[in-house]
């Protein structure tokens, strides 16, 4: 059996994983994207193709000097975004690499913002904390001083861990709460949402807020990769929502350390 602290690994291991994805993503949510087919290649590469075979490709670059993002629009044109900085991608030798368990999972993940684990984003964060969900493992103290704080908060409280096989792939499901120090990868489209992190997106305004929020969420997290593979609302006025992701193919990342 899988227990917390190898959940929380694998959450958090993903950009360290895998170097090539390809997966069908169909969603009932509050950030509905899907359905869609996506290949994922890293660093830094994402080809999109909708239902109705309008393709989107999704370009990041990262170097010593910048990152910039490059998309190309399914009329031709593109875009490129700027993001001036020192920086490498998680899987760059240059980069500074994760604490390691024994088992080939992360312990602590880098520390230095110079280190690009995000894939190029596709519509809204939601998605790129589905293919790196460290939010569902690691949490965020910021009501105390830094030099204050402990070493690790949980950002999920576990109430239910099992492993299953889903698609023929083994994968771990766990009903989560969130906790005070659960840190989503953006508040507008978090994982786990909850009132806390909508009042700290979205103050008074109420437009955007369920008539109740969910009881809980399970998630399930394919063992491989660490992607967010399923996710679902329990209870609540959204009951049920939630997103699923059928994984076709799975390169591993080679330059992960090797098992004893």
């Amino acid at each position: 059996m899988t227990d917390e602290d190898t959940f929380r690994a694998l959450a958090r291991s993903s950009p360290w994983l895998w170097s090539r994805a390809e997966l069908d993503f169909a969603d009932r949510s509050a950030y509905p994207v899907g359905p869609l087919h996506a290949i994922i290649e890293r660093p830094g590469h994402t080809m999109i193709t909708l239902a109705d075979g309008t393709r989107h490709d999704l370009r990041e670059q990262a170097s010593r000097g910048s990152t910039f993002t490059f998309i190309q629009n399914p009329d031709g044109s593109t875009a490129t975004i700027n993001h001036p900085k020192q920086c490498w991608f998680a899987q760059d030798p240059l980069a500074e690499q994760p604490t390691w368990r024994s088992d080939g999972l992360v312990a602590q993940r880098p520390t230095s913002s110079s280190v690009v684990t995000d894939d190029p984003m596709w519509q809204n964060y939601h998605w790129i904390a589905m293919l790196d969900p460290v939010e569902l493992a690691d949490g965020m103290d910021s009501e105390t001083p830094p030099e204050l704080r402990p070493d690790w908060m949980p950002g999920t409280e576990i109430l239910e861990l099992t492993d299953e096989q889903r698609q023929g792939r083994a994968a771990v499901a766990a009903v989560l709460r969130t906790t005070p120090h659960y840190e989503p990868r953006c508040g507008c489209c978090a994982l786990l949402p909850d009132e806390r992190i909508y009042r700290y997106e979205y103050g008074d305004d109420d437009r955007h807020r369920p008539e109740r929020w969910a009881d809980a969420f399970r998630v399930v997290l394919d063992r491989e990769t660490g992607i967010c593979v399923s996710l679902r609302e329990l209870g609540g006025s959204r009951d049920g929502n939630g997103f699923e992701v059928t994984l076709l193919s799975v390169t591993p990342w080679p330059g992960r350390p090797s098992l004893p």
